[in-house]
């Protein structure tokens, strides 16, 4: 909603662009899962449902943005 998310998956994952900008790992695969609402506002269950479904999943490399 507030277009985070979507900055620091650029910031990781951007490839190559014209402007000669790429991200730190441009060959990432990245999964986003959102916890928190437009407002700003989530629980420490749906964080923790994250979390879950991550380990679940075998997913090595976890960036939490609050």
């Amino acid at each position: 909603d507030n277009g985070h998310g979507t900055q620091v998956a650029g910031v990781l994952g951007a490839s190559m662009n014209g402007s000669g900008i790429f991200g730190v790992y441009p060959s990432a695969d990245l999964i986003s899962l959102k916890v928190l609402g437009g407002d700003g506002m989530g629980t420490t269950y749906d964080a923790l449902e994250a979390l879950a479904y991550v380990k679940e999943h075998h997913i090595p490399v976890v960036n939490m943005s609050f």
